[in-house]
């Protein structure tokens, strides 16, 4: 069976008709913005946050709603271990980094060679835990004990990396994304 490609139109009316738009993870993020950004999805995206469409996902599908985030994606010629700054919509002003239960050491260094170069508040988070974002608001969510959240940020030279504690009630979202004077 052959299938047309669904319109920009098509794709915009079903996207914004959505209570809840999931982008999955485990894939090329570098690619996916690419043809986001190419293909006008990324403004379909831009409108659903408007109109408070939930917006979900997790690793690329996470990382994809912030300002920049940390890929385990490695550019041509890029040497091994090292991570690369994906430009993501920037609907939260922070980098997102995923995975730093499972991959640890690397994703932290990788994160920490980014936040030395990029403006704002990095945010590392392991596996089973999770940012809810909402409006002006976030809270962080676990489902393990010992997964955490970190903000880590360049400051007088230095990489600050400060925990983040769960908490049930919401909180400002500055006190996220924002770095202290």
């Amino acid at each position: 069976m052959v299938r047309d490609k669904p319109s920009l139109r098509e794709i915009k009316h079903k996207t914004l008709s959505a209570d809840l738009i999931y982008a999955g993870g485990g894939g090329n993020t570098l690619s996916m913005m690419k043809i986001w950004r190419r293909s006008g999805f990324a403004d379909v995206i831009g409108d659903a946050a408007k109109r408070n469409i939930v917006l979900s996902g997790l690793c690329a599908g996470a990382l994809c709603w912030f300002r920049y985030g940390n890929s385990g994606y490695r550019r041509k010629n890029a040497p091994k271990n090292s991570g690369t700054r994906i430009k993501g919509l920037g609907l939260v002003n922070a980098t997102f980094s995923p995975h730093h239960m499972q991959e640890g050491e690397y994703r932290m260094n990788n994160l920490k060679k980014i936040m030395e170069r990029t403006s704002g508040v990095g945010l590392a988070v392991d596996d089973f835990a999770a940012i809810e974002i909402n409006g002006d608001q976030f809270r962080i969510l676990k489902s393990k004990r010992h997964a955490t959240v970190k903000r880590v940020y360049h400051s007088r030279g230095k990489i600050i990396i400060e925990r983040v504690t769960a908490s049930r009630e919401p909180r400002p979202l500055t006190e996220l994304i924002e770095r202290p004077n």
